[in-house]
């Protein structure tokens, strides 16, 4: 069987990862791939910890390529070296501008294009539709997502093929300190009534695999993916079910408030 050889970028991070292992331990294997696994760093321990991950795995191909999305050559040089079938994408870790990360998404795009990529799967955000979207401010990056989303969906090539994710809530924002600072914030930003759509990013692994297992299916098409839609009051009465009747971490109302004042990344999560 010919292997096809995806390009994942964030390969370390947590989407990436998911996908990764998704791809190497799915009973469905309709085709075989080779993975080409970006980092910077190939001696982190993140990076070392997926080729143990991946040659724990009987048959899986993982190889780390190093190179910087801030430098356009580095990733060029990967597409020269190795003739890529797909490509999963994501945005940029948080703290990095939002100019900085269109760049990112659009120099991908453009070199995926020019060499001959067939399965394009960009992960953006879900954000209540497209209504809104000249309204967000790419310097919190939501406004980065939507001119990458445009500028996919402006190629015009019969083999490029795409395929957005417009995803949830992450589940696993609700993890550790930080998500205590999140948890305040929904919980004094939201409107009693707003569903949060929710989604484990495990899940956003399984989907992605699933489309690059299926490549004729969601071509050039947006899909909005979530797991559950719940308002706050539901999801910390979830959490108190499941926790012994302990309540979702959170900050007080005293933390929460003056950071959904002064902070514009946090206030952008009630956007």
């Amino acid at each position: 069987m010919c292997r096809k050889i995806i390009f994942v970028i964030g390969s370390t991070g947590r989407q990436g990862r998911a996908l990764i292992i998704s791809l190497l331990t799915s009973s469905f294997t309709r085709y075989s791939f080779h993975i080409i696994a970006l980092t910077r760093t190939p001696k982190s321990s993140a990076a070392k910890s997926l080729v143990s991950l991946a040659d724990s795995i009987p048959g899986s191909r993982l190889t780390l390529v190093k190179g910087n999305l801030d430098d356009k050559e580095s990733i060029r040089r990967i597409f020269e070296d190795h003739t890529i079938w797909g490509v999963f994408s994501i945005g940029v870790p948080s703290g990095t501008s939002g100019e900085q990360e269109q760049q990112r998404g659009v120099m991908l795009v453009d070199l995926s294009v020019e060499y001959g990529v067939q399965r394009y799967i960009f992960s953006s955000i879900e954000r209540g539709g497209e209504v809104h979207d000249d309204d967000l401010a790419i310097e919190l990056n939501q406004g980065a997502k939507v001119n990458i989303e445009r500028h996919i969906m402006s190629i015009n090539s019969e083999h490029f093929k795409w395929t957005i994710l417009r995803t949830g809530f992450f589940m696993e924002n609700f993890d550790g300190t930080s998500g205590k600072i999140v948890a305040g914030a929904l919980r004094c930003g939201l409107q009693s009534a707003t569903r949060i759509q929710l989604i484990a990013i495990d899940d956003i692994g399984h989907i992605s695999a699933a489309i690059f297992q299926s490549p004729e299916l969601f071509i050039n098409t947006v899909l909005t993916v979530f797991g559950d839609a719940v308002t706050y009051d539901q999801l910390n009465a979830v959490h108190s079910f499941c926790a012994a009747g302990r309540q979702l971490p959170s900050v007080p109302d005293m933390i929460a408030k003056p950071l959904l004042t002064f902070n514009a990344h946090i206030r952008g999560l009630c956007v």
